[in-house]
């Protein structure tokens, strides 16, 4: 049995990354979306570009604003009460941010998918995309049930390996138009391999940390390749 240092060294600690690391995106995406005002594209874009922007930016801020209020949970309402700390790690609330994580994600790949309608023209190629982004999507939203089940299928490895595949697949079609696509990808396997190294999530291993702090930069990095183009 892991000791309660070495949880707080592995899972609470890498959610202290996680989140940071994750304000540090945010604050980028922030000024990405402000030089966007500036520079008055929001003047010259259709209206559906326009929607997307404000979209990402009220989701982006309120994922955020979620792992603050995690985050104060852990630090200030239970500092050093470790028994109530591993609580809300288990509890329902973590199982939303990986929810709220995975929407982000497949929101701004429906993006990748448009713009790649818009370059190709052909409805075939972006909705094959769309409907394995839409399959990884529904292995987020079961592996937030499932998570704490000995199931022998592990949704979350499959979430992770769906959005992997279809990332690389989507850069190869669109290898001159978004390359920015390709560090979410390499998050995206990243996360993966951590996952894999330490598949029932034992604390005292440091997989665990790793797979934390991915678990949030992956979609802020996924926020940050379209809006940085």
């Amino acid at each position: 049995m892991s000791s309660p240092q070495q949880f707080v060294n592995y899972a609470l600690g890498g959610w202290e990354l996680a989140v940071c690391s994750s304000l540090l995106l945010q604050g980028v995406l922030l000024g990405q979306t402000a030089r966007y005002l500036a520079n008055g594209f929001h003047r010259t874009d259709p209206t559906i570009m326009r929607v997307w922007v404000a979209g990402l930016l009220v989701l982006s801020l309120g994922r955020n604003l979620f792992g603050i209020q995690l985050m104060y949970e852990q630090d200030t309402a239970h500092y050093l009460n470790f028994p109530a700390a591993l609580g809300e790690w288990l509890s329902a609330r973590f199982d939303a941010s990986f929810l709220i994580s995975g929407v982000l994600v497949y929101y701004v790949q429906m993006f990748f998918c448009w713009r790649l309608w818009t370059l190709c023209r052909q409805i075939w190629l972006p909705s094959a995309f769309a409907l394995l982004f839409s399959a990884g999507l529904v292995c987020s939203i079961l592996a937030v049930p499932l998570a704490h089940m000995k199931q022998p299928v592990r949704w979350a490895a499959a979430y992770l390996s769906v959005y992997f595949v279809s990332d690389f697949l989507l850069c190869g079609s669109m290898m001159f138009f978004l390359l920015s696509a390709l560090p979410s990808a390499a998050c995206a396997l990243a996360l993966l391999a951590s996952s894999q190294k330490n598949p029932d999530y034992v604390a005292g291993n440091s997989a665990l940390a790793i797979t934390v702090v991915l678990t949030q930069l992956l979609p802020m990095s996924y926020a940050y390749s379209p809006c940085g183009r």
